[in-house]
């Protein structure tokens, strides 16, 4: 029989620096069963939410059926135990080798498919934390790709498209969730093709729904998710042409968040697009180093083809990256503004190798430049 007053006794004694393996099975799961009184199972979810702060916690709880009762949790209509139990999965599932055995776990599709359901509910609470669980176990491609396979093939338009829909309107959630984690579980999906042949598609448009959120002012976290989005949609040169035309018009929204104050001659201010010309004196760049790499990586990308260099090239892209490379802090974007510098005042390459995405670099040349960036990597930390 269960005896919850021995358990919740016990429990309020322990502490993370003592409990083990062994006394995590029999004090503190028992705890959390569906019998567990709610005030025995808070106390042993605050036991467990400890233990999942830490990297020897985070192994003990990430076993198949501690997992199962944590999903289960947080369901709860008592929104401080639902609140507990995300917190430990959103920290249990940090780590991307138990979020991939989170995805081997026989319940964890259903409770997937519920969790992008519930996303998108404007009435559901916990929208929040479901976005950064979902984010958190989405990260690598490995999972991305698992997470992809488990939307029916006759309804993950639809799904995408529900989660466009939902980031891109301001108060969506009626309950008072942002949604900003929204974007990153929609970034680590983008990895996969087959999100971003639906992100890319002609008529649907999506991408054009995303790109103003670049300069979303009032979150980092929703600026560079949909700056993750929008550089793994510019891995698909296929689309290239389509990103820089009229209908889409992705390069201003991608140079405007690099851009400083800087003043310009006439000459080069009317090469620059329209929204990047006589910038005001206090206009300032992307504050994220990470949302700032994102936007380099992503014009870097769209230089693959001879035509998109072409156009970066006549849009003056160059002078928006000079000043960003004098202005820049950061050692690894230094790196990465260098290497795009290079291309956009850099000789064209032989015809066979027009689209750099297909150029084969050997593999001894790859452990060569790698070298060269670390070592410019060291002389410029040297130099600071």
């Amino acid at each position: 029989m269960y005896q919850s007053d021995r358990y919740g006794n016990e429990l309020s004694f322990i502490e993370m620096a003592d409990i083990d393996e062994k006394e995590l099975n029999s004090l503190v799961l028992p705890c959390l069963l569906p019998a567990a009184t709610l005030e025995v199972k808070k106390m042993a979810l605050d036991v467990a939410v400890s233990y999942s702060e830490h990297e020897v916690g985070k192994k003990v709880l990430s076993k198949s059926e501690t997992l199962k009762y944590f999903m289960m949790l947080t369901a709860e209509s008592d929104c401080a135990v639902s609140k507990q139990a995300f917190t430990i999965l959103i920290n249990i599932l940090a780590d991307t080798d138990i979020a991939e055995k989170f995805l081997e776990i026989q319940e964890a599709k259903a409770f997937g498919l519920e969790a992008f359901d519930k996303i998108t509910d404007r009435e559901f609470e916990s929208a929040d934390m479901m976005c950064m669980l979902l984010s958190n176990v989405s990260r690598t491609e490995q999972c991305a790709a698992i997470i992809t396979k488990w939307f029916p093939e006759d309804k993950i338009n639809g799904i995408v498209e529900k989660i466009v829909s939902a980031l891109v309107e301001l108060n969506y959630n009626k309950k008072g969730c942002y949604l900003h984690h929204l974007s990153l579980v929609l970034c680590n999906l983008s990895q996969v093709s087959q999100i971003r042949a639906i992100l890319l598609d002609k008529e649907r448009r999506l991408i054009t729904k995303l790109i103003s959120f670049l300069s979303f002012e009032k979150s980092t976290i929703r600026r560079k998710g949909c700056a993750g989005v929008i550089k793994n949609c510019c891995f698909d040169t296929s689309c290239h042409d389509w990103l820089l035309s009229d209908v889409v018009d992705i390069l201003p929204y991608l140079l405007l968040p690099l851009a400083g104050p800087e003043e310009f001659d006439d000459e080069d201010n009317a090469s620059l697009p329209l929204d990047l010309q006589y910038l005001s004196p206090d206009k300032t760049r992307e504050t994220d180093p990470e949302t700032r790499r994102t936007l380099i990586d992503a014009v870097f990308q769209l230089c693959a083809t001879k035509a998109g260099r072409t156009y970066i090239k006549e849009k003056n892209t160059y002078i928006i990256m000079r000043e960003l490379h004098k202005w820049e802090t950061d050692k690894a974007n230094d790196i990465a503004i260098q290497n795009l510098i290079d291309i956009l005042i850099g000789d064209e390459p032989a015809k066979e190798h027009e689209d750099l995405s297909n150029v084969v670099v050997p593999e001894n040349l790859k452990k060569q430049f790698l070298k060269e960036d670390e070592e410019d990597l060291k002389m410029i930390s040297d130099d600071s």
